[in-house]
C-alpha cells in the first residue's frame, strides 16, 4: 500500500524551522516536552505481567544509501566559531502500557571542546558548551546527564548517527563512530550511540533537575524499523523546511527524520525493565544559532481505534526575518501520514 504525506502550511507560505523542545542546558533549564496518553487508565499487576515478553532487539549496522534517509540527516557543524547547536529528538510510545519515552540529545558550541577560557570569552563572547542527554519517560519521570566538554561527541556528516561518551570504561578509548553493541558496552561506561536502526546507552542523572521527579539511571537497547521518512514512501525524501534549510537563515532549522517507525527492545527505567515490540516511534532534529521567539509543537503516533501506521505532527512559531531588525513572521505546519 502506498503511503501519502498530507501537509497543510498555516499562516505563512514559508515552512517552519522550529524546535521540538529546548535542548539548551543552562542552569535555568525547564523541560519543554511531555510524555502522555489521553484517557489514561491504570494497569493492574496481572496485566503488567502479561506484557513482559523477553524481547531481544537485533542489531544491524547502518547501510550506505539507506532507504528513507531524509535530507539533513547528518551532523551540520561546519567547524566555525559562530554560535551553533544541534539537537535530536527520538520518541517511542508503548500503547499497551500507556507510556512514552522521549530521548533528547544535544551538542552546544562544538567548536569549543571545553568551557571557554577568559581570553576566549573576550574574543568570542560568552558561550554555553557541552553535550547533554535527556529522557522523559514512564510516569513523566525524567533523567538528564550533561557534560560541559564535547571532545568525545561524534556525529556522521551524512547519516542520522551520533554518540557521546560521558565516562569511558577503564583503559578504553571512546568510540568515534557507530560500533556493535557489545563493543559499545566494553568501551563506554556512561554514554549513548544512536543510528536510524539502533539505539543504545546508559546515563546517570546529575542532580541538576530539581523541578521534576527524576530517576537515578537509565539503560536501553532497541532496534527501529523506519516506516516513513519525510516524503511519500518509495519516492525521494524531502526537506521538511524546504530548500532554505541548506542556508543559515530562518534558524533554527527543523527536519523530521522519521515520521513513523516501529521499535523493539527494552529500557531499564527507575530500576524496572520495560520491554516493547513494534512500538510506534518518531524522530526529528534541529540545528542553528538560535530559537524562535515563541513556538509550539505537537506530535503523536498513537490514536485510539486507528488501524495501520499514522503519524501526526503540528508545529509553529514566531521567527525573525533575517536582515530586518525586530521583524518577525508567523509560520506553522500540520502534517499527517497514514497507510
Amino acid at each position: 500500500m502506498e503511503a501519502k504525506l498530507w501537509e497543510s502550511p498555516l499562516l505563512s507560505p514559508s515552512l517552519p524551522l522550529l524546535p521540538s523542545l529546548n535542548l539548551h542546558f543552562p542552569s535555568s533549564t525547564r523541560l519543554l516536552a511531555r510524555s502522555f496518553f489521553s484517557d489514561t487508565v491504570p494497569i493492574d499487576n496481572k496485566e503488567k505481567e502479561q506484557l513482559v515478553t523477553s524481547v531481544k532487539p537485533t542489531y544491524s549496522p547502518t547501510p550506505p544509501n539507506r532507504h528513507l534517509r531524509t535530507p539533513h540527516s547528518g551532523y551540520h557543524f561546519d567547524g566555525t566559531t559562530r554560535k551553533f547547536f544541534e539537537g535530536w529528538y527520538f520518541k517511542l510510545s508503548i500503547p499497551e502500557r500507556r507510556q512514552s519515552f522521549c530521548f533528547m540529545y544535544s551538542v552546544e558550541s562544538p567548536s569549543f571542546r571545553k568551557p571557554l577560557t577568559p581570553l576566549e570569552v573576550a574574543q568570542y563572547g560568552s558561550r554555553f558548551t557541552g553535550v547533554g542527554a535527556q529522557i522523559l519517560g514512564a510516569d513523566d519521570k525524567y533523567i538528564c546527564q550533561f557534560s560541559p566538554e564535547s571532545q568525545f561527541f561524534w556525529g556522521s556528516r551524512h547519516e542520522l548517527m551520533l554518540g557521546n561518551t560521558f565516562v569511558p570504561n577503564q583503559n578504553s578509548k571512546p568510540p568515534n563512530k557507530e560500533v556493535p553493541p557489545q563493543e559499545f558496552n566494553d568501551r563506554v561506561l556512561e554514554g549513548f550511540q544512536v543510528s536510524p536502526l539502533w539505539h543504545q546507552g546508559f546515563i546517570r542523572d546529575d542532580g541538576r533537575s530539581n523541578y521534576v521527579e527524576t530517576v537515578k539511571t537509565a539503560r536501553w537497547e532497541y532496534s527501529t524499523r523506519p516506516v516513513y521518512g519525510w516524503g511519500d514512501v518509495g519516492s525521494t525524501q524531502k526537506s521538511t523546511a524546504g530548500w532554505l534549510a541548506a542556508f543559515p537563515v530562518f534558524e533554527p532549522h527543523w527536519q523530521i527524520c522519521m515520521a513513523g517507525g516501529l521499535s523493539t527492545g527494552w529500557i531499564e527505567w527507575d530500576g524496572k525493565r520495560i520491554e516493547f515490540d513494534n512500538a510506534p516511534s518518531y524522530s526529528e532534529k534541529n540545528w542553528g544559532g538560535g530559537f524562535p521567539r515563541k513556538w509550539f509543537w505537537v506530535q503523536c503516533n498513537v490514536f485510539e481505534g486507528a488501524s495501520g501506521e499514522i503519524a501526526l505532527t503540528a508545529a509553529g512559531g514566531l521567527r525573525q526575518i533575517p536582515g530586518i531588525a525586530e521583524t518577525f513572521e508567523n509560520a506553522a505546519l500540520v502534517t499527517l501520514y497514514s497507510i
